[in-house]
């Protein structure tokens, strides 16, 4: 990524510019994410205001861009989260923890291709061993791995086999402690 390059100086729907029109979007267009719709999600929430909420980018959250995920002091965590980087991370400002990953695809297969080992699987387990689903007993943001790319990356079986392995085999794992994963269409920013 090339940082400080407004998203129209970047190629129509590369990756960059698909990132920082989300940025953009969950920094200054509330009204906007509020609508944007989670597809595939495997909770109930059907946009990102369902997980989200009433909260403000700012003073409730923040977001962190390609930043390495905390070792949490663990070797486990070295081994699994050590040098992972995601496109973006919701931080919550109440709870002081990561609450939803966003990874975003254009043309490019993830990192870590092995089903049982890719990088959104090691997103999904960064959720579940660092955040808790109300964290000191209080609501916040609720807890969400999600994919953005277009629609015909998820068709791309080549391109999208270790996220949708995530979704079959996990899912009922990350329903149970309450961490959605969903998709953002590039097509609906």
């Amino acid at each position: 990524m090339v940082p400080g390059l407004p998203p129209e100086e970047f190629p129509p729907q590369s990756e960059p510019a698909l990132q920082k029109k989300l940025l953009g979007i969950l920094r200054l267009d509330a009204e906007r994410w509020r609508n944007l719709p989670l597809t595939n999600s495997t909770s109930d929430a059907h946009t990102l205001f369902d997980l989200i909420g009433d909260r403000e980018f700012g003073r409730d959250f923040d977001l962190k861009e390609e930043e390495c995920l905390p070792r949490a002091g663990s070797i486990l965590s070295m081994e699994l989260f050590g040098l992972e980087k995601p496109d973006i991370v919701l931080w919550s400002k109440h709870s002081g923890q990561h609450r939803i990953v966003v990874e975003v695809k254009q043309h490019a297969k993830p990192t870590h291709k092995e089903p049982n080992a890719s990088q959104f699987l090691r997103y999904f387990l960064h959720l579940l061993v660092t955040s808790d689903p109300q964290p000191n007993r209080k609501p916040d943001i609720r807890r969400g791995m999600l994919m953005a790319a277009p629609a015909s990356w998820f068709e791309k079986q080549e391109l999208s086999l270790t996220w949708h392995h995530l979704v079959k085999h996990y899912g009922p794992l990350a329903e149970k402690f309450q961490i959605t994963l969903g998709e953002i269409r590039a097509e609906d920013l």
